[in-house]
């Protein structure tokens, strides 16, 4: 009796159709992370990086 497989093959397809869009999608997000600015990161004029941070300190609950 023979068996009808094109279940199998739409499968393998949906498959590859994902697998292609995964790999689109990372690499376009890649390209994105490697051309924006960081406003967090700069150098100083030696050289040497430096990181921007801002601390908020106070003695009570910051919520209140």
């Amino acid at each position: 009796m023979p068996t009808c497989r094109p279940c199998r093959c739409l499968a393998s397809g949906t498959r590859l159709r994902q697998l292609c869009l995964l790999a689109i999608t990372a690499l376009s997000a890649l390209v994105a992370a490697a051309t924006s600015s960081s406003t967090w990161i700069d150098s100083n004029p030696a050289g040497e990086r430096r990181v921007h941070l801002y601390f908020f300190w106070t003695s009570s609950c910051p919520h209140c």
